[in-house]
């Protein structure tokens, strides 16, 4: 009867309340092991170039046994401060939960500095990648530069020689741009011509080529009065003097070239729109 009697009668409300707590405790005791496990496995997997573990002995361990053997030793542990838990709460119930309390901080600790560790690492790939992909791009269009810088020359030559005629030329050079991809000199050529439109622009530019053409390699003509007129009767006004430039030596021996007189509405070269 008093066995039957202590079997049905219910734990009281304090009783209840600790066996709760202790659950509760044991299970957050257990996550959080399970988890510093996982966090383990995914940083020295993942990341094993940026981390190591800290513990010499799971280290060994890790290094002798695996993963399994790892494993093992962290489950070991964690049932060793349950089982000491459990002795100690039969005698001191408040005692026992403390101390899985504490268990349960230090293996939080351990679990926050890896996160923390883990968001770092990610950072600092993303910012890596960034720098590398930058670093490609500018590859790419260093390269690029050199190309567009060869192939320019090589049409001031055929210009300078009279193979191309300064409009084909400045159809040519307009095609070339709209094929660079990391590259793009109109923007430029809109500052140093200013109030001229894009093929003004781009003409110009090629009247200056090719006087940097003929000041590194003296032509046997100088160009510069043919390139002008034409220049001056295809865009209705006068050459920029920025263009003009690199011809500055064969202005001091000859006389200035004198801008034929255009007969039209407004002096002003095409602005840009």
């Amino acid at each position: 009867m008093t066995v039957l009697s202590t079997i049905a009668c219910p734990l009281s409300r304090g009783a209840r309340a600790a066996f709760c707590c202790g659950a509760l405790l044991t299970a957050a005791f257990v996550t959080l092991s399970l988890l510093d496990l996982y966090l383990t496995w995914y940083l020295l997997k993942t990341q094993g170039s940026h981390c190591y573990e800290a513990n010499p002995i799971a280290a060994d361990v890790l290094h002798k046994w695996g993963w399994w053997g790892l494993g093992s030793y962290k489950l070991a542990c964690s049932g060793v401060v349950l089982a000491v838990g459990a002795f100690v709460s039969r005698s001191r119930p408040r005692l026992g939960r403390r101390l899985l309390v504490l268990s349960s901080l230090i293996v939080a600790v351990v679990v926050g500095h890896s996160v923390i560790l883990l968001v770092r690492i990610e950072a600092a790939e993303q910012a890596l990648a960034r720098a590398q992909e930058k670093s490609r791009r500018l590859t790419q269009e260093f390269h690029e530069q050199q190309d567009y810088a060869v192939w320019l020359e090589r049409l001031a030559y055929d210009v300078a020689k009279e193979r191309l005629s300064l409009k084909a030329a400045t159809k040519m050079l307009a095609a070339r741009i709209t094929q660079l991809r990391y590259f793009n000199p109109s923007r430029r050529f809109r500052e140093l011509y200013q109030d001229l439109d894009s093929s003004a622009c781009l003409a110009a530019h090629v009247v200056r080529q090719v006087g940097l053409v003929s000041r590194d390699g003296p032509l046997d003509d100088k160009p510069l009065t043919r390139l002008e007129e034409e220049f001056v009767r295809w865009h209705r006004c006068p050459l920029p003097a920025f263009a003009r430039e690199p011809y500055l030596p064969e202005l001091e021996q000859e006389a200035p070239v004198a801008t034929p007189t255009i007969h039209h509405s407004g002096a002003d070269c095409p602005r840009a729109g």
